[in-house]
């Protein structure tokens, strides 16, 4: 659902990116479980990781991810994302 992915970027951006620019911080790392939470969504972990492992969302904060991965693999609430400012390839 396209309404429910951009109030899920939205609320990235809004919480964690905002912070991290304004920290000056060398990495941003943001839990899949963590935005779920955040958010009070039950059973939407997949379009939280869609969200955060999406070109839209690295495009629109100025961030590339560097790496993401959860134990066990797949698109759980462990499900990790870590940027670092896109200062261009």
């Amino acid at each position: 659902m396209a309404y429910q992915a951009d109030s899920i970027r939205q609320f990235v951006m809004e919480r964690y990116v905002r912070a991290f620019h304004l920290d000056r911080a060398k990495q941003l790392t943001i839990r899949a479980g963590d935005v779920a939470r955040d958010m009070a969504l039950a059973d939407r972990t997949p379009n939280i990781c869609s969200v955060l492992g999406g070109r839209k969302l690295h495009t629109a904060a100025g961030l590339k991810l560097v790496w993401s991965g959860s134990a066990p693999s797949g698109q759980s609430t462990t499900m990790t994302y870590i940027y670092e400012v896109n200062e261009g390839d």
